[in-house]
């Protein structure tokens, strides 16, 4: 434990120092991807078997004019402000990034005085390297004025329910909410490499006038971790002896 911790406040320091990194991201229609075989990567997560795309209500889309693109975040709970569970993770220190993807439509989603829109989308996402997924993050932004945005996301593996997160607004003036959820089974942490989800979102305005509720985009991440490598240990040793060794010489 005491080796997960002092990983964790290196990789703070790295991340600190380093700022938010991001990369060119790439962009892809959602009718493409439901496209039997179709696959895109964000960073070592690939994200495949989009399936059971649902959509009703007034002003739908249509699956060629979602947008789902490609993201990566500085671990969220590197931050000292978004402390983990007990317990999470259970298979070792947290990565420095998490990987997912936004999506959003062309124009945005909207609904006024009475009116709905409701989607849904299955996909499947597996971890390419050697950061096991631990955890989601759920983000929505957009806007509401006497109406409501909801979005969930549950992850599942086989007949298991991992993790339910659900980020809403419902408030005027409120504009973006997050939620992180981890992924337990039985009632413990677990660490998981490949995981299904079932993505939703509704609008909602009321029968009043001026009543509207927007969405802008959904962000879906998954938090990482890994066991370090045996060289990582070695460097945290080599760095704990040093620490030590000048500890000694200025007592002496």
């Amino acid at each position: 434990m005491l080796k997960f911790k002092l990983w964790q406040a290196m990789a703070w320091m790295v991340v600190a120092a380093a700022g938010v990194r991001s990369s060119e991201a790439a962009q892809y229609r959602l009718s493409d991807l439901l496209v039997e075989g179709a696959t895109f990567r964000s960073g070592d997560k690939e994200f495949f078997n989009f399936h059971n795309f649902t959509e009703n209500g007034n002003n739908v889309k249509g699956a060629e004019n979602i947008i789902l693109e490609t993201l990566s975040q500085p671990n969220r709970n590197l931050d000292p402000l978004v402390p983990l569970p007990p317990g999470v993770p259970d298979c070792g220190a947290i990565c420095l990034e998490d990987h997912g993807f936004r999506i959003s439509s062309q124009g945005g989603w909207n609904v006024i005085q009475n009116e709905n829109y409701n989607m849904g989308l299955d996909f499947s996402v597996r971890t390419l390297g050697s950061c096991l997924m631990y955890g989601v993050d759920l983000t929505v932004a957009g806007a509401v004025n006497d109406g409501q945005v909801d979005g969930s996301t549950t992850v599942t593996s086989g007949i298991s329910t991992l993790a339910h997160a659900a980020a809403f607004l419902h408030d005027p003036g409120t504009d973006q909410a997050i939620d992180r959820q981890y992924f337990y089974q039985n009632g413990e942490p677990i660490c998981m490499k490949l995981v299904d989800v079932d993505f939703s979102m509704t609008l909602q305005a009321a029968n009043v006038a001026g009543a509207q509720a927007s969405a802008q985009h959904f962000e879906v991440f998954f938090a990482q971790a890994a066991i370090p490598e045996p060289s990582t240990y070695a460097l945290l040793l080599i760095g704990s002896a040093g620490v030590g060794l000048v500890v000694r010489r200025k007592r002496g």
